[in-house]
């Protein structure tokens, strides 16, 4: 029986669940200063008469404007404050809301292929019909998320660094395909991207003993969605280790009515 670890990708959906920490409000800042701009301008009257203070008309009235100045200059500091943090809060939920997006589309395709590939594999009979179907997902990831030129994904056991198998592509017939080392792999190290144009991704199940790795040429890293290409390259390492289990079955399956028969 395999057990088949989680898809990996419900960190996204995490991030995009993390309640906004909000900054203190200025509503009432700003309402204090109103009202004290607003009773300054209202005490005018009776600074000039030396109601409140003796002072001189002129110094009164400068008080009174360098007060008003300060209050309006305050003022204006806050409010812009408040747009930059309103526009901060914006620009963070788009964020958000175009990570929650992203997260939403990797789940609907890598469930959607794990059904439509499982499905295929289960009415696989042998490793050699397993690998055709395997083989037609790897070129679906290379040409359509990695956009890539030539591509490989190996399977390499942890145990012993050997290669158990992997799967090679290329668009034009000749065309060199990129390396994959397996002691790097083996000792844990991140796969290098030294090779100019080229992508590298690796699954997130080593825990079960065997690593999978993706390597492909491409012309623009940028235009690779590795977020993407990392969901995949995991789907398709538990689909290999579905196909190992479903083919045994199946053989087992069909030398038993075979015999019966």
């Amino acid at each position: 029986m395999i057990t088949i670890p989680h898809m990996g990708i419900e960190r996204d959906a995490s991030s995009a669940r993390r309640p906004i920490r909000r900054r203190p409000k200025v509503k009432a800042a700003i309402m204090f200063l109103l009202i004290t701009s607003l009773a300054s301008a209202l005490a005018v009257p009776h600074l000039v008469d030396g109601h409140l203070f003796t002072l001189s008309t002129p110094a009164t009235q400068t008080v009174v404007l360098g007060l008003n100045l300060a209050v309006a200059l305050l003022f204006l500091r806050l409010h812009r404050n408040e747009v930059k943090r309103e526009q901060a809060e914006k620009h963070l939920l788009e964020t958000r809301l175009d990570s929650s997006f992203r997260y939403i589309g990797r789940a609907n395709l890598s469930l959607a292929l794990a059904e439509e590939f499982s499905s295929a594999l289960s009415s696989a009979r042998t490793k050699r019909e397993a690998d055709r179907i395997l083989h037609r997902l790897h070129r679906s990831i290379a040409v359509s998320v990695a956009r890539a030129t030539a591509s490989r994904i190996r399977l390499i056991s942890l145990d012993d660094g050997r290669t158990i198998t992997e799967f090679e592509w290329a668009h034009a017939r000749g065309a060199p395909i990129p390396r994959i080392s397996n002691a790097e792999i083996v000792r844990g190290a991140h796969a290098a991207e030294a090779e100019s144009g080229t992508v590298c991704v690796s699954s997130d199940y080593r825990q079960v003993g065997v690593a999978c790795v993706f390597r492909a040429s491409i012309g623009d890293r940028s235009a690779c969605n590795r977020d993407l290409l990392r969901a995949l390259i995991n789907q398709f390492h538990l689909l290999y280790l579905l196909s190992t289990h479903l083919v045994d079955r199946n053989e087992s399956d069909h030398e038993r009515q075979t015999s019966v028969g």
